[in-house]
């Protein structure tokens, strides 16, 4: 069974009900629940690319990383994350709000 992620202590019913405000999947109202089946990496890129494809955005991270010895200088994947475009759209936004604010 996943684990759920929950919030306690001081405090908790404000903050939850702040993350049910912010998470929601489509715009549509609901809030789906925080889950996390194994630990996700948290990961540094120093790049990315926007592919958009009709109704479908992907984003394409990168690490650049240094020549070493033999090894040639590379920009190393790091991650593909596939969207479709309202909900891409709906990301820009968020970001743009919080920079905004200071958040």
């Amino acid at each position: 069974m996943p684990a759920v992620a929950r919030d306690i202590g001081v405090g908790a019913r404000k903050r939850t009900q702040k993350k049910e405000q912010e998470m929601t999947t489509d715009g549509n109202g609901d809030t789906p629940n925080l889950t996390e089946p194994e630990p996700l990496p948290c990961l540094f890129v120093t790049g990315f690319q926007i592919q958009t494809d009709d109704a479908i955005v992907r984003l394409v991270f990168w690490a650049d990383l240094p020549a070493m010895g033999n090894r040639p200088a590379e920009a190393r994947l790091q991650a593909r994350i596939t969207m479709l475009e309202k909900t891409f759209r709906r990301l820009l936004s968020e970001g743009r709000r919080r920079h905004s604010r200071g958040n």
